[in-house]
This record gives structure tokens, sequence and C-alpha cells, in this order.
């Protein structure tokens, strides 16, 4: 397990990330923006845990372009968004989750917020 915690930003480009077992591959803690793109993450049944301590720290950003996801086994979902924050999730290209099953609350197998999360934006750019 990776924590990347303590920066405003965070670029993730070109990495592939290999996890089994069913622990988050990576901890993504107080970083207000981050950017995963041209990723393969290979996971066992989740990938990131994103979290940043207290309330009213403003808008948090996570953006995905052209990653891919191949899980092991259909418990989580790749991102968990924690906190009473609000998140914005950007999907830019293509993006594929193999293994996973979308989350009831919100639909989708990228992520799932925890309760007390505030509000969830979907973009999809170009």
């Amino acid at each position: 397990m990776i924590t990347y915690l303590g920066s405003n930003s965070a670029v993730f480009k070109d990495c592939t990330f290999n996890a089994e077992g069913s622990n988050y591959a990576l901890w993504i803690y107080g970083i207000k923006n981050v950017e995963f793109d041209g990723c393969t993450m290979n996971v066992g049944n989740r990938f990131a845990n994103c979290y940043i301590e207290g309330t009213g720290k403003g808008e948090q950003s996570i953006v995905v372009k052209d990653c891919t996801v191949n899980a092991q086994s259909a418990d989580k979902t790749v991102l968990n968004l924690k906190n009473s924050n609000d998140w914005n999730v950007t999907f830019i290209g293509e993006n594929t989750v193999n293994g996973l099953k979308a989350d009831s609350n919100t639909g989708s197998a990228w992520f799932q917020s925890e309760a007390g999360s505030n509000a969830v934006k979907v973009s999809v750019g170009a």
C-alpha cells in the first residue's frame, strides 16, 4: 500500500499499480487535486481511499483520464470518497473497469461516497 499525503496536488502519469488482496492500493490523504492519467490499476477489490481531514475544506478534485482497472473480486469500487467535503470527479477519454460492480448509491463502479460525504459532481470531459 502507498500513502500519499500533504500536497495540494498529485499527478500519477502512465503508472501501473499492482496490489492484490483486500486492502486499498493507495491512500490519498489531504490532497485537493489528484489526477490519474494513462494508469493501469491491477487490484484485489478496491483501489484508492480518498480522504481529507475535517469539514469546510472546499471542493476536492479527482481526474481520471484513459485509465484501466482490473480487479480480482467485485467487493468495492475503484475510489472511496470520504469525509464531509464536496468531490468533483472528472472522466476524460476511455476509462474501463473490469471486475468491480457498480455501487448501489452512485450507480458507478468508479466511486462510492461514504456516509457523511456531501455532494459528488461527476463530469465527462473531452
